[in-house]
C-alpha cells in the first residue's frame, strides 16, 4: 500500500463506524467503512481516462481552455452534496 492507503489506517483509528472516505486523484479511492472496518475500497482511473480522451481522441480536439474554474467547481460541489 501507498501513502493514500495508510492514510485510511489513520482515520480507523479515530474511531470511525460508519464511513464513506474519498480520497480524489487521479486514481480517486473510494472506501466504504462499516462497524470501524474497511468494508470495500474501489479505485477510479478518472483522472487517467480525461488525460487518455483529451490527448489521444478527437473529443481532446474539441476542448477548449484549461484555465480554471472555480464557480463551476462551487456548483458541482453544491450540486453534489447529500442531503444534511
Amino acid at each position: 500500500m501507498r501513502g493514500e492507503e495508510t492514510e485510511i489506517v489513520g482515520l480507523l483509528d479515530l474511531g470511525l463506524e460508519d464511513e464513506l472516505i474519498v480520497m480524489p486523484g487521479t486514481h480517486s479511492k473510494w472506501v466504504r467503512v462499516e462497524g470501524g472496518r474497511i468494508a470495500s475500497f474501489e479505485t477510479v482511473m478518472t483522472g487517467d481516462v480525461f488525460s487518455a480522451l483529451r490527448e489521444a481522441t478527437i473529443l481532446g480536439q474539441l476542448m477548449q481552455g484549461t484555465d480554471p474554474a472555480p464557480q463551476a467547481f462551487e456548483r458541482g460541489g453544491r450540486a453534489g452534496q447529500l442531503p444534511q
